[in-house]
């Protein structure tokens, strides 16, 4: 099982009060036994010699993590999947003038919707395309149950992605809700986007969120995923944060690329585990 860091240090470089105790009390017990009485120098050295062993064995153990060797795996199913999501893009030019863009969305908000309502804003071209492949991933697994689509906040002279999540959230109800042709566990897939909107540089906002999520949800924490793929930079860095605590799962969309490293604009988009445990703590 992964351990926490041991705050051992804590008690030779005090940051907090409960360090500051442990390190008052260390130094009043030493000054006792060294207090003119040979056994105390001793003790000294038994400390001393018990530090360096607790050094060398932390040594060893980092030693091993540093020749961990990583691979692409893809990650385990999930019942809870998390998105970061960006302002909505459809890539092609012709699309990206908001007088040709929103009357295209505003249709497709409207309750009969249709796949070509989708295509028309180049959706499954779009940088949505991405939350839609980990989505599917997780769906096909079948043990989805709750998405989380968080998004930055719209504000005046700036641009958030709360229209980019309404499209998402859209798509998500169109395809995978209330459809007689699946079977009963996957009709009702729960898809929580309100009160989930963070400005875009906010990230300690954004890793209150994280928090609340895996504080709050059903679901044991191994039991979430959190796509990183989406967002701004701000926003993935954030999201990881709040992921750092054991057993926490993150994963990202590897995209396929040409010889140049861009991604194809059509190219496979594969699921990828980020595993950060055996990185940042050390096993027992």
């Amino acid at each position: 099982m992964p351990t926490t860091p041991s705050r051992f240090e804590g008690f030779f470089s005090p940051r907090s009060p409960l360090d500051f105790i442990g390190f008052a009390l260390l130094t009043q017990t030493l000054t006792w036994f060294t207090d003119g009485k040979p056994i105390g120098f001793v003790l000294v050295m038994l400390f001393a010699i018990g530090w360096w062993l607790l050094n060398r064995y932390r040594d060893r153990q980092l030693a091993k993590s540093t020749r961990l060797v990583i691979h692409k795996e893809a990650p385990r199913p999930a019942s809870g999947l998390v998105l970061l999501l960006s302002p909505y893009d459809p890539k092609k030019p012709e699309l990206k003038t908001p007088k040709v863009l929103n009357p295209l969305i505003d249709r497709l908000l409207q309750p009969a919707v249709e796949q070509a309502d989708f295509e028309a804003i180049n959706l499954f071209g779009s940088n949505l395309r991405p939350q839609i492949e980990a989505v599917n991933y997780h769906w096909q697994q079948g043990v989805l149950q709750e998405i989380w689509l968080i998004a930055s906040e719209t504000y005046p002279g700036g641009r958030g992605s709360e229209d980019a999540a309404e499209i998402l959230e859209r798509y998500l109800r169109w395809q995978y809700d209330d459809r007689e042709a699946l079977p009963e566990r996957y009709r009702q897939i729960k898809i929580h986007r309100q009160g989930l909107v963070v400005k875009d540089y906010d990230y300690r906002g954004l890793w209150q969120l994280g928090e609340q999520i895996f504080r709050q949800s059903a679901y044991k924490d191994e039991a979430i995923a959190v796509d990183v793929t989406g967002g701004t930079k701000m926003m993935s860095v954030a999201i990881a944060m709040a992921c750092i605590p054991p057993n926490r799962r993150m994963q990202y969309m590897d995209a396929q690329r040409d010889w140049q490293g861009n991604p194809i604009a059509q190219g496979e988009l594969t699921p990828v585990a980020i595993d950060i445990d055996p990185i940042l703590y050390l096993p027992d």
